[in-house]
């Protein structure tokens, strides 16, 4: 497991109806329940999704140097 992957679970999203909230999302971000802007979510999704894809490509390569 990669140790530099952000942990986070989206708990709720808002959308258009709550007027005030509608750009965010209720998360547990590193086990502390916070709420932040629906960007920054999608970039920590990313930024794990990439760490993930970099994890799989290396241990395929690894895979196939034996």
């Amino acid at each position: 497991m990669n140790l530099d992957i952000i942990k986070i679970e989206v708990k709720k999203y808002y959308d258009k109806r709550n007027t005030e909230l509608a750009n965010h999302n209720l998360v547990i971000l590193e086990g502390v329940e916070c709420l932040i802007t629906k960007a920054e979510c999608d970039f920590i999704e990313d930024y794990n999704r990439e760490l993930r894809n970099d994890d799989l490509a290396f241990m395929k390569y690894l895979n196939n140097w034996n």
